[in-house]
């Protein structure tokens, strides 16, 4: 019986100090992903030059396109650790095309949570690392969905 109760304990402890692993939600779900890539040319507008780094592989920046692109990422909620408490990032991610007639907006959101504890180190760096590249394919399949549907077409 005391072998069963110091495991228990020990289990216990293991867990609380080396937490569970990180959990990813991407909003919206995309249920229905297009089979082909769809290119979108664009002007990227904003001083942020290090944002075209993290653009989706569908969007090519080329100076004379007739749309424009503004991208940019928010924080949401961040949680704090507390004894016990799940570590959580929200991020978000605007996309944004555009000309002088019409716009476009496209946007993804990225959850993040994992269990902590102060005995168990998280930061948001690795979070944000997690969410880029989930918020950059969501976009993609988000843009070849609009392209499909035609909506895309307002720029010609």
């Amino acid at each position: 019986m005391f072998k069963v109760i110091k495991y228990s304990i020990f289990a216990g402890v293991f867990l609380t100090l080396a937490g569970c692993g990180t959990k990813i939600e991407i909003l919206p779900e995309i249920v229905e992903s297009s089979k082909d890539q769809h290119i979108i040319y664009a002007k990227f507008d904003s001083n942020k030059t290090y944002m075209k780094k993290y653009l989706p592989s569908n969007v090519i920046i080329k100076d004379d396109a007739p749309i424009s692109v503004k991208y940019s990422f928010t924080n949401i909620k961040t949680g704090n650790i507390t004894i016990e408490h799940n570590l959580t990032l929200e991020m978000k991610a605007d996309l944004k095309f555009f000309n002088n007639n019409k716009e476009i907006n496209i946007t993804s959101f990225c959850n993040t949570y994992k269990h902590a504890s102060v005995f168990s180190y998280s930061n948001y760096t690795k979070f944000r690392k997690v969410c880029i590249p989930e918020i950059q394919k969501n976009l993609q399949q988000q843009i070849n969905i609009k392209f499909e549907k035609g909506e895309f077409n307002v720029f010609k």
